[in-house]
């Protein structure tokens, strides 16, 4: 598309601290599922990008990794892939349109220095000046402190000598879908002129395979231990269409024998779930029935180098 006359398009960076639903706010957005979900930290290890169209406009969101804090005792080993969530986040930032923070209201209101340290990890990535605030979970909140919040984070944020816009605050809830059309509006309004970059339909660009492995990794989130998660990646090894079949081998790597006892728990039990769980969800994404086949396997100590990122699949 030549003339951008009548066309708008941006891409939208969504940044803030872990657990503040940045991942759930994309899915609904898009009405479908890109970008894994689970209640601990750091679930989102590489950007994931969401394209949504509407009349004349293309949003391109960037869901972004939350900063890292390793679990206690994984501190020197995870340093590797610390480095690498840092600076995958750094690399969303490049280029972007708008930004829009995604906090959430609840942490903000129970957490005395939440917003102290959500401020900080904006410095380190370089975001200083939001130009949207997204509070979610509204539905958890009393209506009586919505206000006082909103006015707050107005206060913290327009002190900025370097903005040149007004900041915008929303109270949504990603979970219900409260706010998110007058999220929209706002994204719109503030989108630059510009081409379409991306064909009409295409919700993503992440292939079938990262988007499989994703989903075997937060089902794994979601039956394991908090620490162990950290020691986990997940690779899609095979894929074979037959029809209306997807045969499907991942691989999930660990960093030690003993974690992979526990993934595979007593006679497969614990595998046995995760497995059923991430098939489930792979037919509702794709469309198709799924065999899955899931290994286990020792990647001794993977989170400590970038060899051993890339062995496990980590950024590709």
């Amino acid at each position: 598309m030549d003339d951008t006359s009548d066309h708008s398009s941006g891409f939208i960076a969504l940044v803030g601290p872990p657990n503040a639903g940045k991942s759930t706010l994309l899915n609904a957005i898009l009405k479908r599922k890109i970008s894994i979900v689970s209640p601990k930290p750091q679930t989102t290890r590489n950007r994931v990008l969401g394209i949504k169209d509407g009349k004349n406009y293309q949003m391109i969101f960037l869901d972004t990794p939350g900063f890292f804090n390793p679990p206690a005792g994984k501190r020197k080993s995870s340093k590797a892939l610390g480095d690498f969530l840092k600076k995958e986040l750094k690399e969303c930032l490049q280029g972007i349109d708008i930004t829009v923070l995604v906090v959430d209201g609840k942490r903000l209101l129970n957490e005395v220095r939440h917003l102290s340290d959500v401020i900080e990890i904006l410095n380190k990535s370089g975001v200083t000046s939001p130009d949207v605030i997204a509070i979610n979970k509204i539905d958890s909140l009393d209506a009586k402190e919505l206000l006082p919040l909103m006015k707050s984070l107005y206060e913290q944020f327009m002190t900025d000598s370097t903005r040149t816009t007004d900041i915008e605050i929303i109270p949504l809830s990603a979970k219900n879908g409260d706010g998110l059309k007058q999220l929209e509006r706002v994204l719109l309004n503030r989108l630059p002129k510009g081409v379409q970059y991306f064909p009409e339909g295409q919700s993503t660009d992440q292939t079938d395979e990262k988007l499989a492995s994703e989903i075997i990794r937060e089902k794994l989130f979601l039956n394991l231990n908090d620490e162990l998660p950290y020691s986990i990646a997940v690779r899609i090894e095979s894929w074979i269409d037959e029809g209306k079949l997807s045969k499907i081998s991942a691989v999930i790597s660990v960093e030690r024998d003993s974690q992979k006892a526990i993934v595979i728990g007593a006679a497969g039990v614990k595998l046995k779930a995760v497995g059923t769980a991430a098939r489930k969800d792979l037919e509702r994404v794709f469309g198709n029935k799924v065999f899955l086949q899931l290994f286990v396997k020792v990647e001794e100590n993977w989170t400590e180098s970038e060899r051993g990122l890339r062995r496990a699949g980590v950024g590709g």
